[in-house]
């Protein structure tokens, strides 16, 4: 009877360690899900998790309770019946206490090892929410039973901590690497998508990132000039592949505002005449420092579609579409401009064509082993950026430069502008 008992005790020993495990391993997003759906299980788990400290402290007087009747039963149970086995044999008949004592400890903790602490939380380790919400009810009832002796162990720990002057610590807030390891694992276990991971680690690292990295330099944009002939105006906008454009006159010194082509080509049907300074609102100007998150809220709450980048001095440097923007998150989209050249080509013979406009964080992304020593603090955005300074002039065609184990080879100029480059990694000498 006793040694049933015993088993007993460590069965609830179990109890203990699999809510323990279960509660704490479980996730809270879907513990909430489920709650939300009506699980009675589920809000029982719920609440235990939102109170750890009283929850953990009824685990621990629970299993504490268990561990001082198991060797109490024990002695009764298994010491009192072997030391007459032991006393019978001469030899050892001297330590016949001592090896019964010594033999019920053992076999305590043993069946105590494996039966109420490995197994329960191999098992709640392996399917946290749905033990959770089986023991979630009983574990409730367990704390409403336990719950001033819970509160007067608390209090007592609050009293020793504070003669011990220690101050209370309030939980560190999740950090963005915290997020990183829970995407990389939610990917692993086929929770998310990789194009979800890829999102997501986007979006944190466009926090780091300034509008230099994603811009129009400011030598590719395409003006709408009010200084020239309505033909060629109507040339200019047959011809691009945008549906808004800035606007300025005699020149990109003088700003004027942004115009929709759509709202122009209309107004013009509808016999309001070729007016694009009518119809020009005033853009937005955003500093060359400002991140892509922050001016995507700024597009959002002006309702525009573009701004012009400008660095301290006033001088306009570049410009950001919302697209521009919306690629940065999700990569490449089919776009107005899609018609253009890719950054980006991947040839047959395994060598990259890039533009030289091309960001240093995508370079980084593409050869992040090669790339990994480049300074926040450098002085250039691009990968021409970082040829000329490499090169400390300007190349010519055909010029070839070896970076960080990769071969680039400038194989087109567009004046003095690096526009193509061959990007490869040599090949390692054949061994003989």
């Amino acid at each position: 009877m006793d040694i049933l008992l015993i088993l007993l005790l460590i069965t609830f020993n179990g109890v203990f360690a699999l809510s323990e495990i279960s509660i704490v391993s479980s996730r809270r997003i879907r513990l909430q899900h489920m709650a939300e759906a009506g699980d009675k299980g589920a809000q029982a788990a719920l609440k235990l998790a939102e109170q750890p400290t009283f929850f953990l402290s009824t685990v621990q007087i629970g299993i504490t309770l268990i561990g001082v009747m198991s060797g109490a039963f024990g002695e009764s149970a298994i010491s009192d019946r072997l030391r007459p086995i032991f006393e019978g044999i001469p030899l050892i008949a001297p330590y016949a206490s001592v090896l019964a004592t010594a033999c019920m400890v053992i076999s305590i903790t043993y069946f105590s090892l494996i039966i109420g602490e490995l197994v329960p939380k191999r098992l709640a380790m392996q399917s946290p929410e749905r033990i959770a919400r089986i023991i979630g009810p009983f574990m409730r009832g367990v704390l409403f039973i336990t719950h001033p002796a819970v509160r007067f162990l608390s209090w007592s720990t609050e009293l020793v901590l504070d003669l011990l002057r220690v101050k209370r610590v309030d939980d560190p807030p999740v950090t963005e690497e915290e997020i990183k390891v829970l995407m990389a694992e939610g990917a692993q276990a086929g929770i998310f998508d990789h194009s979800e991971r890829e999102l997501v680690a986007n979006v944190f690292r466009m926090d780091d990132w300034n509008l230099g990295l994603i811009m129009t330099p400011r030598p590719d944009i395409t003006w709408l000039d009010l200084a020239d002939s309505l033909e060629e105006q109507k040339a200019l906008i047959a011809q691009t592949p945008y549906n808004h454009l800035p606007v300025c006159r005699d020149g990109r010194g003088n700003y004027i505002g942004v115009v929709s082509l759509p709202q122009l080509l209309q107004h013009n049907l509808q016999g309001g005449g070729w007016d694009i300074e009518l119809l020009a609102k005033p853009g937005i100007f955003a500093p060359v420092g400002m991140t892509p998150m922050a001016l995507l809220e700024l597009l959002r709450k002006r309702r525009q579609h573009m701004a012009l980048v400008v660095d301290e001095y006033g001088d306009i440097q570049g410009l950001v579409t919302l697209t521009d923007v919306l690629e940065a998150m999700v990569g490449e989209l089919p776009s107005e401009a899609s018609s253009r050249d890719p950054d980006v080509v991947t040839r047959e013979d395994g060598t990259w064509l890039l533009d030289g406009a091309l960001s240093i964080e995508r370079f980084r992304d593409l050869f992040p082993l090669e790339a990994e020593e480049l300074e926040a603090s450098r002085d250039f955005q691009t990968l021409a950026g970082l040829v000329l300074f490499e090169v400390g002039g300007i190349p010519q065609t055909g010029d070839v430069l070896t970076w960080q184990g990769l071969r680039l080879e400038v194989v087109d100029m567009d004046g003095m502008r690096i526009d193509k480059l061959l990007v490869s990694r040599p090949t390692p000498p054949a061994l003989i």
